[in-house]
């Protein structure tokens, strides 16, 4: 098959994270099969969401792994101009749910598979797709865990088919105000949620205006945006609670848990205020998720192998988190390198561009001679 028939089969599955992603998972466990390659589907953390590991070559330490993601963001937004899953084609571009984050590179890399069985391998490839990433990177660590002893990562998100050795991390925190209802017309008998959820989120505001650096490049900014908000049940009763969630994009060379501390001690300030107004109300602060940056290395052989097959030796940074970091925490080299542009990513009207198609497949072929030399 063609990269430009798989990507079509891919982009046919509706795999946004809030749905099943275990279709396009044995589709894709089945056309792996069909070559020879030991394919492993992994339960996922919820039910219908699955992990993929395949692998092809000897069995030694010293393999390279393959990573992308099987689900994306919704394609629920008005204004597209094609079916979002029904791959359509116009000037030069590829449209659809998922081209560019990230289904265009395992296209490729599932096109590469007929070269990589012929070829004679002197080391294996692992090819990784996890579910449930663009929410979190949820399935990621348990398929780390369940991976092959390897020697390199190549994340492959869009990066333009750039090289980038690092970038920042991302956790989601969300806060709930307890307070005491009460009737709008005698608001003293009441604690108003929003009223101190309001005065919590100036604090937060002001912790991400000390943290921003104008100046600095994307991947060495640190800043924090509030996600959502809500509270309060009807117009004449004080508010008895109140919600908000907020993203922490930190920087490689930023202490996310530093961050994290700054807030709970806002968090923690503001609960004070409000028991001295009513000993029962409370404050609770959870993380939901926490993705560490991907921090650049001197010695990096995963990105001195895209470098060389690119011949290019210079290196990005970028300003999104991916499942690098955790690759990572766990002790293996990585890089991130793929086609498209996350601009494209998570809009209306997704496009990769087919020259970028053609990149990426130069870059596997690349790779399968590195790996049968």
């Amino acid at each position: 098959m063609t990269v430009r028939e798989i990507l079509a089969r891919l982009v046919a599955f509706d795999t946004t994270s809030s749905r099943s992603n275990a279709d396009l998972m044995d589709w894709v466990a089945d056309y792996l099969d069909g070559w020879s390659m030991r394919v492993r589907l992994l339960p996922g953390l919820d039910s219908g969401k699955t992990n993929l590991i395949a692998s092809i070559g000897p069995e030694t330490a010293d393999g390279i792994v393959l990573s992308s993601h099987s689900d994306t963001v919704p394609a629920t937004a008005a204004g597209w101009d094609s079916d979002p899953y029904c791959l359509s084609m116009r000037d030069g571009r590829y449209y659809g749910r998922g081209t560019a984050d990230m289904k265009g590179f395992l296209s490729v890399v599932l096109a590469a598979v007929p070269d990589l069985a012929k070829a004679n391998l002197t080391k294996p490839v692992h090819i990784v797709v996890s579910h449930d990433e663009e929410v979190g990177c949820l399935g990621a660590p348990a398929l780390i865990e369940n991976l092959p002893e390897a020697g390199i990562v190549i994340v492959g998100e869009p990066t333009g088919m750039r090289v980038a050795d690092r970038h920042r991390g991302a956790c989601i925190q969300t806060m709930r105000i307890r307070g005491i209802p009460a009737h709008s017309g005698m608001p003293e008998l009441g604690v108003n949620a929003v009223t101190h959820m309001a005065a919590f989120v100036r604090d937060l505001d002001g912790i991400a205006t000390q943290l921003a650096m104008v100046d600095a490049p994307p991947d060495k900014q640190t800043n924090i945006v509030l996600t959502g908000i809500s509270g309060g049940t009807a117009q004449n009763i004080v508010p008895e609670s109140c919600d908000a969630t907020w993203m922490i994009r930190c920087a490689a060379n930023e202490d996310p848990a530093e961050i994290r501390l700054r807030l709970a001690s806002k968090a923690e300030a503001a609960e004070r205020r409000m028991k001295l107004e009513n000993s029962c109300c409370e404050i609770d602060l959870d993380l939901l998720c926490d993705v560490p940056p991907l921090m650049p290395a001197t010695d990096n052989v995963a990105r001195d192998l895209c470098q060389d097959i690119l011949n290019d030796d210079t290196t990005i940074g970028l300003e999104f988190a991916t499942e690098a970091g955790l690759f990572q925490a766990a002790g293996l080299p990585v890089a991130v390198c793929g086609p498209g542009h996350m601009a494209q990513g998570h809009t209306v009207n997704e496009f990769i561009e087919c020259g970028q198609l053609r990149k990426a497949e130069f870059f596997m072929e690349g790779m399968i001679e590195h790996v049968s030399q």
